[in-house]
């Protein structure tokens, strides 16, 4: 119990920007793996194909890689924490539209996976950036090393837990017969 309290006042000496950006980046890291299961199983219920869940990500990597070109331009006249502010709002208002559009062909998922992209990908280069510029050299090592134990955390907890969910229907409590 020491060593999470030493933890906890540790965290509390960072700067109130470095605890702001680690609590957003860390509530981010938790929705994430929802967002993308979601998203993955939504094209998949509606159209039925593998294919067309391929071509969302396909189309949502161009869009990370397009903005995080575009980014750099923007910086120039936008601030980099409306940037970051709008990629996370961006990727909550693009799957919310998404679920609105009545048939999901291929125009569709390609404009929603480039969209949904397009918002990650402003959201991780100015998360880098305002990184970079609230954290020091010492404190930039504990900064990356506590999120990377809550991304993953928070991806194993996930998983086990989707793997492992009892399937009330069937009695048969997740596991295989």
């Amino acid at each position: 119990m020491n060593k999470l309290k030493r933890e906890y006042q540790f965290f509390r000496q960072q700067t109130p920007n470095v605890r702001v950006l680690l609590m957003t980046n860390l509530l981010y890291a938790f929705v994430l793996p929802v967002v993308e299961i979601f998203v993955g199983a939504y094209v998949m219920r509606h159209t039925s194909e593998p294919v067309s869940v391929a071509f969302y990500q396909l189309f949502m990597y161009i869009g990370i890689m397009a903005t995080s070109f575009v980014n750099g331009f923007l910086l120039r006249h936008v601030s980099v924490k409306v940037l970051y502010a709008g990629g996370i709002l961006v990727s909550g208002l693009s799957m919310f539209a998404m679920m609105l559009v009545k048939s999901l062909g291929f125009v569709e998922l390609g404009i929603a996976g480039f969209v949904l992209g397009a918002a990650s990908g402003f959201f991780w280069t100015n998360r880098y950036l305002l990184t970079l510029n609230n954290t020091t050299d010492d404190s930039r090592n504990y900064f990356f090393g506590l999120e990377s134990f809550f991304h993953h955390f928070d991806n194993c907890s996930l998983a086990d837990w989707c793997i492992y969910q009892p399937d009330r229907r069937q009695g048969n409590h997740g596991m295989p017969d």
